[in-house]
């Protein structure tokens, strides 16, 4: 066995290690394919061409077959750049050729006659109409992503902007082209990112937020998705983690937003409710470059980026309770009648009937309890029902979510590429609010917090097997726990967690 070949080994192990369980539903690369004619339009076949990643330095080398064409497939996302030399013609050279992910790029280049040393410089655009596939697709690259205005800084967020995408409520509640949410595929760097036990109902939740500075480009693809696309849905949504590159680039943020100069909503001045606090920081810091070691110097072939985003929000949430109104609570039972509110006693009633007249004691201290509560905070006032009442008041909150992202590259060699991309996200926070885990009234003991670690996890390996065979073998991870009922009070609660996935292709 080379040299060689013990290294890909070695790195293919530790992607394996390092991945528990393998998951593949997408890939996030593409190819450039292209012919090479004269000009005269005649193909030419023999042309050495040799395509290079603009901002990593790789190079990867094929030539042209006896039809003029040539194809060079699961590149990563970038700008290449396209050189074809072939003796007695000028060397052509075409610049920014874009490389999206799933989505392929085509370009022609033209040879005329004269030496190797001469060159003839083509800027190749993309093509207004993308011949290499009939995929339907808006690809977002880094520049748009980073430009994106959502307070949120979660990537995923952007997507009901987009074209054929419906959102009756919230973002989980949208829709593709009047499509089920269970026809949504969610992919980042190939491994599925969806809680797909509510996928039929929820297809749009991203167990797995991708961040805004750590994704490279962002793939909607509506129709006509390719072969490559293996997991079901009519929709494809793929995220791309961003990779190193030979200049060492980094950059720190710190967002915060403050309610000091916000006023009250007119809801809470009816009410006589203070202000909701509203307060948000988020920090966090992005490093990618060349890997560089005292004895390894990794430009053109080793790279790392490294993104860490943390979010804290101490606020409250305005919650409404429907409770008895005290007269009812008392026993008197008010209705409508002919004559106008008549009311009856309860108690009276059941005295009369020889029944026990009093309240039963659970319930008086139920009762006590609970108008002890609406005195203490709150604003209750009556509805158009006389039996009841609406008892209005804030539950404070407070959430800490962290969220690292990681991303390796290797080019082992001109023929084998390694990659290996790892997005851990921990959300806590308390109480849960979203699953009604707070207290009922202000003071009642029983609350919850709700916490989850997530993770999807990918390693792959491009590896050319001859000049027409070229294999990419992915493995991955998705998935994590989410505890449900963390740390209540007064009661024990079991966890329920999102089960993972795990599929080899």
């Amino acid at each position: 066995m080379t040299q060689g070949w013990v290294r890909v080994v070695a790195a293919g192990l530790f992607a394996l290690t390092t991945s528990i369980g393998a998951f593949a539903q997408g890939s996030s690369t593409a190819a450039i394919s292209g012919v090479v004619v004269d000009t005269d339009g005649a193909v030419i076949p023999g042309a050495s061409i040799v395509v290079k990643n603009t901002r990593t330095g790789e190079s990867f080398n094929t030539v042209s077959s006896g039809a003029g064409t040539f194809s060079i497939p699961a590149l990563i996302t970038g700008t290449y750049s396209v050189s074809v030399t072939l003796e007695g013609f000028k060397t052509a050279l075409l610049n920014n050729v874009v490389v999206n992910s799933g989505v392929p790029a085509s370009v022609r280049a033209t040879l005329e006659i004269g030496g190797l040393t001469e060159q003839v410089t083509v800027q190749a655009n993309s093509e207004l109409v993308q011949t290499q596939s009939a995929t339907v697709s808006t690809v977002l690259d880094t520049r748009q992503v980073a430009s994106l205005p959502l307070s949120s800084r979660s990537a995923a967020d952007f997507i009901v902007f987009l074209p054929g995408v419906t959102t009756p409520g919230s973002g989980r509640d949208s829709i593709v082209n009047g499509l089920p949410q269970s026809t949504i595929n969610m992919t980042l760097d190939g491994v599925n990112i969806q809680d797909n036990t509510l996928k039929s109902t929820d297809g749009f939740f991203a167990l797995v937020s991708p961040r805004i500075d750590a994704i490279e480009e962002i793939s909607f693809t509506t129709a006509a998705s390719g072969a490559e696309n293996t997991g079901s849905g009519a929709t494809q949504i793929r995220y791309t983690t961003k990779s190193g590159t030979n200049q060492l680039r980094g950059g720190v943020f710190h967002q915060y937003r403050s309610d000091a100069l916000n006023t009250n909503t007119w809801f809470n001045k009816r009410d006589n409710l203070p202000k909701t606090d509203l307060l948000l920081n988020q920090p966090g810091f992005s490093l990618g470059g060349p890997v560089r070691f005292p004895r390894f110097d990794g430009r053109n072939k080793a790279f790392f980026f490294v993104n860490y985003e943390e979010s804290r929000s101490p606020s409250a949430l305005r919650r409404n309770r429907t409770v008895l109104h005290p007269d009812a609570q008392a026993g008197n039972f008010r209705y409508s009648a002919a004559g106008g509110v008549q009311t009856v006693n309860l108690f009276n009633l059941a005295a009369q009937n020889g029944q026990i007249a009093t309240a039963d004691p659970l319930i008086a201290k139920l009762f006590a309890d609970i108008r002890g509560a609406t005195a203490r905070e709150g604003n209750i006032r009556d509805l158009t029902d006389p039996l009841f009442q609406e008892f209005s008041f804030q539950v404070p909150t407070q959430s800490m979510n962290r969220y690292p992202t990681v991303r390796v590259d290797y080019q082992v060699s001109e023929r084998h590429r390694l990659t290996y991309s790892l997005n851990f996200q921990y959300i806590g926070g308390g109480p849960d609010t979203t699953n009604n885990r707070d207290n009922f009234f202000p003071g009642f003991p029983v609350q919850a917090n709700q916490s989850s670690t997530r993770r999807a996890t990918s390693g792959w390996l491009r590896s050319v097997i001859s000049p027409t065979m070229v294999n990419e073998f992915r493995i991955g991870y998705g998935g994590g726990p989410v505890i449900f009922a963390q740390n209540e009070s007064s009661r024990r609660c079991g966890a329920a967690r999102w089960p993972t996935r795990a599929v080899i292709t």
